[in-house]
């Protein structure tokens, strides 16, 4: 708040800032000068789509590296870092994030399948269980092209049914 003493316009020390809102990671700051009365707000972040960017970034930061949102969100208000809410981050998932993981996606599957047509595939495949022993209701079954070392194909499936991918040819 000390940056804000000093006028914009006029250059005197008698300028005086308040913190006008907080939102999320944003904060906004409105000085105005006792001398020349001039008034000026100042925001920490742009907006993007109508939101602070350092909100979507955090939320992205958290989902992209895998972190527990709970638990990240408590460590920066402890050390005193305004943080967002827990219920933006999970909006901020449903929203915005998971679409664009989606279309990445989508985007690069494409152009590998499309870079790999025509060319002899070496490929190898697993399954996982989301849970240990006997009791997962889904498993995740990769596909990977072992000559371009990319994952080509993931599905989820429920593992009490019964699903034939593939057909083996004897």
């Amino acid at each position: 708040m000390q940056l804000f003493t000093i006028c914009v316009a006029c250059h005197c020390t008698s300028a005086r800032a308040i913190i006008k809102s907080v939102i999320g990671t944003m904060i906004t700051v409105v000085q105005t000068c006792k001398t020349c009365g001039n008034e000026w707000k100042w925001e920490s972040q742009p907006y993007v789509c109508g939101m602070p960017a350092g909100n979507i970034l955090l939320s992205a930061s958290i989902l992209f590296a895998g972190a527990i949102p709970g638990k990240t969100l408590r460590v920066l208000r402890l050390m005193g870092v305004i943080g967002i809410h827990p219920n933006t981050y999970f909006r901020h998932q449903d929203k915005y994030l998971h679409k664009t993981i989606r279309q990445v996606w989508e985007k690069c599957t494409t152009s590998l399948i499309n870079q790999l047509r025509g060319t002899e595939l070496v490929l190898g495949g697993d399954g996982r269980s989301d849970s240990m022993g006997h009791c997962a209701k889904y498993g995740t079954y990769s596909l990977l092209e072992l000559n371009a070392n990319k994952i080509v194909c993931i599905n989820t499936v429920q593992v009490n049914r019964v699903h034939y991918s593939f057909k083996i040819f004897r």
